[in-house]
């Protein structure tokens, strides 16, 4: 929930969600990134297919995009996650655990 910074192309980018991250519990991605057009993000478990849930950020103020997501349910219970993040056509794994 602090929020995870990283480089593109030697700008900062910061990754915060709103709260913990459940399966099927609707929560805010916010990305601060300068600089940045497009930005999206998908959600998947290392070697496990979890359909296609591909989140388009909008932006909502000056570098800043936004979009409310929605983790599929693993079922058999496995709680570790990468969040793929596109921005302007460079790709970046973010894992992270939910609850």
């Amino acid at each position: 929930l602090a929020g995870c910074t990283f480089n593109h192309h030697g700008a900062p980018i910061k990754v915060i969600f709103s709260t913990q991250p459940a399966p099927l519990g609707a929560f805010d991605v916010r990305i601060h990134a300068p600089g940045a057009n497009t930005i999206s993000a998908a959600f998947q478990m290392n070697g496990m297919d979890m359909g296609f849930n591909q989140y388009h950020m909008r932006p909502v103020e000056n570098n800043l995009f936004a979009a409310q997501v929605t983790l599929p349910v693993c079922v058999s219970g496995r709680r570790d996650w990468t969040m793929t993040l596109n921005v302007d056509g460079s790709r970046y794994a973010l894992p992270f655990r939910s609850y």
